[in-house]
């Protein structure tokens, strides 16, 4: 069989594959790009710039998080999602959430300026919360082509729009050398984005209406999310909202220069899980038959093997990366990413169980598990800062996937999406990954041990 045939035709494995391809063609050039960016950023702004960027990502995330209610994710499981009264609905709801945040942003900015006692937090929050606004105008057509596997062009604006908003952000940084030119610059592609995905992409063309029964699709849908998504901050993003506070802001952008790269794995599988295998899930159920089965094994063998293999690389040689990337200030994260591609390990190997729940229509059990995962991180998180500092932050991730893996199986089971032959074998893998990482980088682990620990 000719390989290439795989990607043909409009059934739905040419378009997973096809859409699959798109994902990992998006997610390595939107990261090579991110991380050319970083590098020439470093070299043009000091390390402090990128601690306070830090806080302003953490905040912004969380109101995002906070405040999603599941609009793209209920387009794509909805029947129906192409309908043109339940995308309009969609819509309006997205452009008020973006509103609101806009609106809790400036609300917000001067106790956050506060408590991380950085005054300058109080004057970028509300032009880094415009971003929430620009979002909340994107057409409904970036969520109809994800539920339609269609990635094609949608890959090509956001390729583009990364594309020319790293160009304004370098420029900005060279004219402005202030943290200035990071919120600025950041409006750009998302700006970029929005006209784009109105204008260049084929689908319904929005306009303001709301339908009582979308609305009420969307929202008994949405409310679990809004719920699993505050949980999800809690996993995401607090590891750096409490190093902020319990840290230099020098020692905080070291953390968030390895952080940028052990989370390209984690990147990259949400962004095939949530655009591809999520619909593989939805479209065809594993519980329906074997053979729907067996294809969700293959799709998500590979996508766990192309990430923990990412995986592998960082751990082994992540230390020698940083080094020989970046400049002397920043050769400590090189120690962080080691550890944290380490910790990543565990959680990559169950990362997509989750989504079977989801796409089987019960966002309340999703919920559970993502709430879960949350206290069990948040837990474990506060119990490693405490006693081991950033270290402790760098590895918690991977305690607290272990501690959490029993519940989710229990939870996944009658989705029938639970693989134990598959993870039997990845986790093996994972465990000589990182016999081997620590092995190759223990000099550099006990010299960070003695640099981070706390005392």
């Amino acid at each position: 069989m000719n390989p290439l045939s795989l990607f043909r035709g409009d059934g739905l494995r040419g378009r997973s594959m096809r859409s699959s391809f798109f994902t990992i063609l998006n997610m390595g050039s939107q990261n090579l790009l991110r991380l050319g960016g970083n590098l020439v950023l470093t070299r043009l702004l000091f390390p402090e710039a990128f601690g306070i960027m830090a806080l302003v990502q953490v905040v912004m995330s969380g109101l995002q998080m906070f405040s999603d209610i599941g609009v793209n994710l209920s387009i794509i499981q909805n029947k129906r999602g192409n309908d043109p009264a339940f995308l309009d609905s969609a819509w309006v709801l997205q452009i008020g959430r973006g509103s609101v945040l806009w609106i809790a942003t400036l609300l917000l900015a001067a106790p956050v300026a506060s408590f991380y006692e950085a005054p300058i937090l109080a004057q970028l929050l509300p032009i880094a919360g415009l971003t929430t606004v620009i979002q909340g105008f994107n057409s409904t057509k970036l969520a109809t082509a994800n539920r339609n596997l269609a990635l094609g062009r949608v890959t090509m604006i956001r390729l583009m729009a990364n594309a020319v908003g790293l160009f304004v952000l370098i420029a900005l940084a060279y004219w402005l050398q202030s943290v200035w030119a990071l919120v600025i610059g950041g409006l750009v592609a998302p700006l970029i984005v929005m006209v784009l995905s109105h204008t260049a992409l084929p689908g319904h063309r929005n306009r303001f209406r709301l339908e009582r029964s979308a609305i009420g699709d969307l929202t008994r849908f949405g409310k679990y999310i809004f719920l699993s998504t505050i949980a999800g901050f809690l996993t995401l993003q607090s590891d750096r909202a409490i190093l902020g506070k319990l840290v230099s802001l020098s020692d905080l952008a070291l953390y968030n220069i390895a952080f940028m790269l052990a989370t390209l794995p984690r990147m990259l599988q949400q962004s095939l899980v949530g655009q591809v295998l999520y619909a593989l899930y939805a479209n065809r159920p594993p519980t329906e038959s074997d053979e729907n089965y067996r294809n969700i094994a293959k799709a998500r063998s590979l996508v766990i093997g192309v990430t923990v293999a990412i995986a592998g690389i960082l751990a082994i040689a992540g230390d020698h990366l940083i080094i020989l990337m970046y400049d002397p200030r920043y050769e400590a994260a090189g120690v962080l990413l080691v550890l944290m591609a380490i910790g990543a390990l565990p959680g990559l190997i169950s990362g997509s169980y989750n989504n079977a729940v989801l796409a089987a229509g019960n966002s309340r059990r999703f919920a559970f598990l993502v709430a879960m995962s949350a206290l069990l991180q948040l837990g474990v998180l506060l119990i490693g800062v405490t006693h081991f500092g950033v270290i402790g932050a760098a590895l918690s991730p991977c305690v607290s996937a272990l501690l959490f893996y029993p519940i989710q199986i229990w939870t996944v089971r009658p989705y029938r999406a639970w693989i134990p032959r598959q993870d039997l074998l990845f986790g093996l893998a994972g465990c000589a990954i990182a016999a081997l990482a620590i092995w190759v980088n223990h000099a550099a682990i006990q010299t960070a041990f003695d640099q981070f620990l706390p005392g």
